[in-house]
């Protein structure tokens, strides 16, 4: 990958901004499509494996693992302290499709990775 440090701090500023998105309270009111928010969950988690997959490699499954814990806590965050919010298991399985997805990509695109 010919931007490893790009790759990284942009996986870290969209890290931080999942956040945000992710732990704001619904508006009263609000309407979700159902799919809406899955194809968010899952192109967030699919950015930010093949982020900090081209940016490390060799750190395929730490990171795997640490983005794994990260669509977990999300949950558990969102429905114990995010009024409006619940765990959704649905939201996990679009998490783990994104990164599995992202890192199918970025093993196609870079085949050394």
């Amino acid at each position: 990958m010919p931007y490893p440090k790009l790759c990284f701090w942009l996986g870290i500023a969209l890290l931080l901004a999942s956040m945000v998105a992710f732990f704001m309270p619904m508006a009263p009111g609000q309407v979700e499509f159902i799919w809406q928010d899955k194809a968010v969950h899952l192109t967030v988690f699919a950015a930010l494996a093949g982020f900090f997959l081209a940016a490390k490699p060799r750190w395929r499954l730490l990171i795997i693992g640490l983005l794994i814990g990260y669509a977990i806590d999300s949950e558990i965050i969102q429905q114990l302290f995010v009024p409006g919010r619940t765990f959704q298991l649905t939201d996990l399985l679009a998490d783990a499709v994104g990164i599995l997805a992202g890192e199918r990509i970025i093993t196609y695109v870079h085949p050394r990775h």
